[in-house]
Parts: structure tokens; C-alpha cells; sequence
């Protein structure tokens, strides 16, 4: 009887990473004028509690590891990524 071959755990968490080349691939496509929705800042320092007040900003500058938003806020290309992958449509 023939036994599948059983990955170990280390290519599992291999699959799920981001890699640089899909970075590299986020910060070729992103574009200024983009327009992402993300948490405010106000909602973290309340520990969740209430309703979660949010802010629609457009990329206004673009930097090798983040991005900054007209509204004031800035993200990262990691959570651009993170955000694509769990189709949630505000950024933490």
C-alpha cells in the first residue's frame, strides 16, 4: 500500500506567506489615487467597543515600504496584500 507524500509543516506555511515578488508585483500595480477604506485611529483606542468609525482615503505618495493615504493615515503593502486575500473591505 502506498503512502501520499505528507508536506511537512514548514512549505504549509510556505503556501500562505506573502513573498517579495508579490510585493514587488503590489507596488508596480498600485496606482496614486487609489482609493482604500481603513479603520480609524479613534476605534483602536477603544478596544473595539461601539460602532467602528471609518475613513475613505486616496493614495497620495507611494515609498518603498509604505503608503500614505490623504486622510491622514498610512498603510503598508503587506496590508494591501492581507487585506486582497481576506476580501475584507476595511483595512485594520
Amino acid at each position: 500500500m502506498r503512502r501520499e507524500y505528507i508536506p511537512p509543516y514548514s512549505e504549509e506555511i510556505r503556501k500562505g506567506a506573502i513573498t517579495s515578488g508579490e510585493l514587488d508585483q503590489c507596488r508596480e500595480d498600485l496606482r496614486i489615487g487609489t482609493e482604500f477604506e481603513v479603520a480609524d485611529a479613534v476605534w483602536k483606542k477603544e478596544w473595539g467597543m461601539g460602532t467602528r468609525p471609518t475613513r475613505r482615503g486616496k493614495v497620495m505618495a507611494k515609498y518603498p515600504h509604505v503608503v500614505m493615504l490623504d486622510c491622514g493615515t498610512s498603510i503598508t503593502y503587506v496590508q494591501i496584500l492581507q487585506q486582497q486575500r481576506s476580501r475584507k473591505n476595511v483595512l485594520d
